[in-house]
């Protein structure tokens, strides 16, 4: 014989479902040790926790112009600042102008503050720095230097 749950069941609210999320999702009145919660930080688990992470700020290395810091120094940069649609173009080479040192500065240096230079500044470095050969040239010194100081300390 198969139980009836039918006498189980109870309303949950009067509200409907949509505004019950709604509240939910809104934090109004939350606070933390540090003051107000910034809503952008967050976040409802599945439980109905709410969840906030505070990130540290990203910060960048500075590129000197090392074919073998490149891909490094590039994922960082587009991820942050070039695929960031709230930058304009000159922004974001501005913020490239920043972060250039050495021979990679050297490679944009004649080149003006203007949107269109921007694209042609990166361009430039990826033409000079993303050639296959000479990143595993670097690759090939960096790692004879480290294995021979390995073999020197053993």
């Amino acid at each position: 014989m198969v139980p009836d749950d039918s006498h189980c069941a109870t309303v949950v609210s009067s509200v409907p479902i949509p505004q019950r999320l709604q509240r939910m999702l809104t934090p109004t009145n939350l606070t933390s040790a540090e003051g107000n919660l910034d809503q952008s930080h967050v976040s409802i688990s599945s439980a109905g926790k709410i969840i906030r992470a505070k990130l540290p700020k990203l910060r960048l290395r500075n590129f000197g112009g090392k074919i073998c810091e490149w891909p490094e120094f590039w994922y960082g940069f587009s991820s942050s600042i070039d695929n960031n649609d709230q930058l304009s173009d000159v922004d974001k080479f501005t913020y490239l102008r920043g972060y250039l040192e050495g021979s990679a500065k050297s490679t944009i240096a004649g080149l003006s503050l203007t949107r269109a230079n921007c694209k042609y500044a990166v361009e430039l470095l990826k033409k000079r720095l993303e050639k296959k050969s000479a990143v595993q040239r670097a690759q090939r010194r960096f790692i004879k230097k480290r294995y021979t100081k390995i073999v020197e300390v053993v």
